[in-house]
């Protein structure tokens, strides 16, 4: 009986593995690399997004930020007002299926403010950076915007990035308050602008799945 179910236990495991594995090569992810700004913007181009708006994670100062958020935000989306309020938050559980659909149709004026100082749209920004190395302030955005933060991560693959990102910006083209809309895609991908050099770096990390 105990043999029997150290069978099992070991086929459990090795299907879970290899589930994770096909999963992998299906959407196409990998172990991350030590991305540069040429390599983040050859990528969103090749997904149809303008470079301008593509904004890394800027130097070691900003590692802990990734450490903590490069699994957990992958998907997610963030909304907030021309003062850098947050309204409307939608982790990785919710941005799928009807929730990113329902994009089109929040209304955005409607939405009222999160009392979360810590999630303002500045204090985001300071662990980030344009990949033109211009350094975005809340002055640059005008009194009405809404501004969507899209959080992204090269390693997960062209597929990922299209069935999140650009399907979440399609929605909101489709949104009535899209001519206010400015999105900014957040790239976690860890870059060279910290200056790591190779994967012996102890900031490196690993997918762990």
């Amino acid at each position: 009986m105990k043999f029997r179910l150290v069978i099992l236990y070991s086929f459990i495991l090795f299907t879970m593995s290899s589930c994770k594995l096909l999963v992998r090569i299906i959407t196409g992810v990998r172990q991350p690399k030590i991305e540069s700004s040429a390599s983040v913007i050859s990528f969103v181009k090749k997904n149809g997004i303008n470079s301008d708006q593509i904004f890394y994670i800027d130097s070691a100062a900003s590692w802990k930020f990734w450490e903590l958020h490069q699994m957990e935000n992958i998907l997610d989306v963030r909304i907030y007002d021309s003062k850098g309020r947050l309204l409307k938050y939608l982790p990785q559980a919710q941005c799928s299926g009807t929730v990113a659909k329902n994009l089109r149709e929040i209304n955005l004026p409607a939405l009222l403010p999160i009392a979360i100082a810590s999630d303002s749209l500045s204090q985001v920004l300071r662990n980030f950076r344009r990949v033109d190395n211009k350094m975005l302030q809340l002055s640059d955005f005008k009194e009405g915007d809404f501004i969507v933060g899209i959080y992204c991560l090269k390693a997960f693959g062209n597929a990922q990035f299209e069935h999140t990102a650009l399907t979440y910006t399609n929605e909101l083209n489709l949104n009535p308050s899209a001519s206010h809309i400015r999105i900014l895609y957040l790239d976690t991908d860890m870059h060279e602008s910290w200056g790591m050099k190779s994967k012996d770096d102890s900031r490196y990390l690993v997918f762990d799945f």
